[in-house]
């Protein structure tokens, strides 16, 4: 599997590594006969027993020869992991603001969860350019490479994280770091420039019209979007509506509302 980056805005990252391989809680959590109540271990013997049927599953789209379908064992994986949390209750350990989230896979929920208003990235051993992950990444701007396979020894310290070329550096020396925020600023620079050209119309070499549209998982992310340059919206993720709670009538209709008013 090569390395692959899925380029974002800012395609680059500096900051400390964060191991996403640590044993979740919920594998450390057990429950014995004297501390638990009768009912409560037949729920979790339920849930262990449908939470077997659905590793079954995460192996079949593992198995499947298409990327596509492969990159969907880690929507799996992640419900079942939360369901394990809930049963343990205990949680993950948070990443430090601005760190690169390194690992095996990362599942959306912990995506979702992180705040990355104080930048970071993530490089992943296995992952998918077709992921959710990935397509979160890129409507948030996130640094993200795929594909590094297994290292000689685990990486600790700091790391510089390039995903417009697919490359990251760990423990960097002090000429690299100099190297890197050099690209860092160029790219920056080639961004700016390119905003410029985000007003006029989308279309070919040959000329043809193409509809540029947007992907929004919340309707709060209009508020960085302006609508003279996109065609409007192709995807809106409203299952993140029901993230957390049932939403009534009301919730859903300012929610839609929103995307409205902003579309004009």
């Amino acid at each position: 599997m090569r390395i692959e980056g899925i380029p974002a805005s800012p395609g680059y990252a500096e900051g400390p590594l964060f191991d996403l391989d640590q044993p979740p809680a919920a594998y450390r959590a057990k429950a014995s006969a004297e501390e638990e109540q009768a009912a409560l271990a037949s729920a979790i013997g339920k849930a262990v027993g449908r939470l077997a049927v659905l590793d079954s599953e995460i192996a079949g789209y593992e198995a499947s020869d298409q990327d596509y379908f492969r990159a969907r064992a880690a929507d799996l994986r992640d419900i079942r992991d939360q369901v394990l949390r809930v049963l343990s209750a205990e949680g993950e350990a948070a990443a430090p603001p601005g760190a690169i989230l390194h690992g095996e896979d990362i599942a959306p929920t912990r995506f979702l969860e992180t705040d990355w208003s104080k930048g970071g990235g993530i490089a992943l051993k296995r992952g998918s350019t077709a992921s959710h992950v990935a397509m979160l990444a890129r409507s948030r701007g996130v640094p993200m490479i795929v594909g590094l396979g297994a290292l000689a020894a685990p990486p600790t310290g700091d790391a510089l994280l390039d995903a417009e070329h697919g490359a990251i550096i760990f423990s960097p020396l002090p000429a690299e770091v100099e190297t890197f925020r050099q690209s860092a600023s160029a790219f920056a620079d080639r961004l700016g420039a390119a905003k410029t050209f985000l007003t006029e119309p989308a279309a070919t070499k040959a000329g043809t019209a193409v509809r540029v549209q947007v992907n929004i998982a919340y309707p709060s992310d209009v508020e960085g979007i302006d609508i003279e340059t996109c065609d409007g919206v192709g995807l809106m993720r409203t299952e993140f509506l029901f993230g957390k709670t049932l939403p009534d009538e009301e919730t859903q209709y300012h929610a839609y509302r929103k995307v409205l008013e902003w579309a004009g």
